[in-house]
């Protein structure tokens, strides 16, 4: 009752005629607000993804002759990751709307559409790259990611330090190095 703002100094909210009546209505009444809220949580997850496309791609999108790491478009493309390379990484958004991480799709240039390997980075460093069904990097994978690393967030952190503005448009707080 207290969660749905009822007073329960009120003796017909305190002691209903049926209490196991009024108790399932009000237990729906909760599991109803509850999802509401959980729907326009998830939403602020979404809309906060999709405004962080473009400054993350500007500044974290990159390619060579055989591969090309992209940003996400939208909180259900990170899903569709996780879902076709049967890894976690849809259970990331809230973390990536918060600015905590940043999630990158590691792609072959021949098949650019095809989820290929799943890039975390957080602050300045690649924390976890993983495959299909969380299969680790293989070593030309490893390659790359350690040449992006270089060419790529390893100059971003120095920007960082040296007092370059590095906030990434979209993004709630700054990516700072950990």
């Amino acid at each position: 009752c207290k969660k749905l703002g009822y007073d329960v100094t009120n003796e017909f909210i305190a002691f209903p005629k049926n209490f196991k009546e009024a108790h399932d209505r009000v237990a729906d009444l909760v599991e109803e607000k509850r999802e509401q809220l959980e729907e326009q949580k998830q939403a602020a997850i979404r809309q906060e993804i999709a405004s962080m496309y473009e400054g993350l791609q500007e500044q974290y999108g990159w390619s060579n002759k055989k591969f090309c790491i992209a940003a996400p478009h939208s909180a259900n493309e990170i899903i569709t990751e996780g879902q076709t390379l049967h890894h976690c990484v849809g259970t990331y958004l809230e973390r990536v709307a918060e600015g905590e991480s940043i999630i990158l799709f590691l792609r072959q240039n021949e098949n650019p559409d095809t989820p290929f390997y799943t890039i975390e980075v957080r602050g300045f460093n690649i924390i976890q790259c993983r495959g299909k069904c969380n299969t680790p990097m293989t070593p030309a994978v490893k390659a790359v990611t350690e040449r992006y690393q270089q060419e790529v967030l390893d100059k971003l952190k120095i920007a960082s330090q040296k007092g370059d503005t590095l906030c990434v448009i979209g993004l709630r707080k700054p990516v700072l190095a950990v």
